[in-house]
């Protein structure tokens, strides 16, 4: 029963990691064209009359995107090395590279990435809603983060290991995020119809949503961890399985 687990678990984890890896090129890709002196690209364009002159917005922005593919790689190299064979994993190098990305994740989280991410979110477009989901998923990510943080201090690995996948999920939220806005602007314009605050607002919920299901499944599959397991570990004092 278990070795039959292991193996949709890695091919499951390999598929990620290959998409994530090629969505962290492409938003390397992206951030770089920020570095052009015309600023008339991409998600600044939405933004060049609105808010580019404010100065805490374009510093956040700035700031929140070059971490962006920092964060990604880090945290998939970490993650990715919580599901290779124990024999492997233990391995002294692979060790210190687990411990070294993992200590840049979460320091680019909890100073860096989610603190940006919340003063974003109180200018994102689609209205009160879209803004409640993005501030949502910016208090969420700090927490979990520095609770999976909290959890590695006290010695308690197993529950790090799963509240870090949560992190990372929620780390991938936007990827998400762009996805789903990308297929419904397509099925609305196919429709002949426009809604950009609607196309927001559902691919603001759906994105953390879909990963955070995604994370439990894993850490499901990992450990046999329930979402309210999970929740309690997060939000109130973590159990220990």
């Amino acid at each position: 029963m278990l070795s039959a687990l292991i193996r949709p678990r890695l091919l499951l984890m390999l598929f990620l990691g290959l998409f994530l890896l090629l969505d962290s090129i492409t938003l390397f890709q992206l951030v770089l064209t920020y570095l052009h002196p015309n600023l008339n690209v991409g998600f600044l364009a939405q933004h060049l009359n609105d808010y580019l002159g404010q100065i805490h917005w374009r510093g956040s922005f700035f700031i929140h995107a070059f971490f962006g593919p920092l964060i990604l790689f880090t945290g998939l190299i970490s993650i990715g090395t919580m599901f290779l064979p124990k024999r492997i994993s233990s391995i002294s190098i692979l060790r210190k590279i687990h411990k070294t990305c993992g200590k840049i994740y979460v320091a680019s989280v909890l100073f860096v990435a989610a603190p940006t991410g919340l003063v974003l979110s109180f200018y994102a477009h689609g209205g009160i809603i879209a803004k409640l989901a993005f501030i949502t998923l910016s208090f969420l990510w700090l927490r979990v983060t520095y609770q999976g943080y909290r959890l590695i201090r006290s010695g308690r690995i197993s529950e790090h290991s799963s509240v870090m996948i949560w992190s990372f999920g929620l780390a991938c939220a936007a990827i998400v995020q762009r996805r789903i806005a990308f297929i419904l602007s397509f099925w609305f314009t196919y429709q002949g119809a426009t809604e950009p605050n609607l196309v927001y607002c559902i691919s603001a919920w759906g994105g953390f949503t879909l990963t955070t299901a995604l994370s439990f499944l894993m850490i499901w599959l990992q450990d046999r961890r329930s979402p309210h397991t999970m929740v309690l570990c997060v939000l109130a004092k973590c159990p220990k399985l």
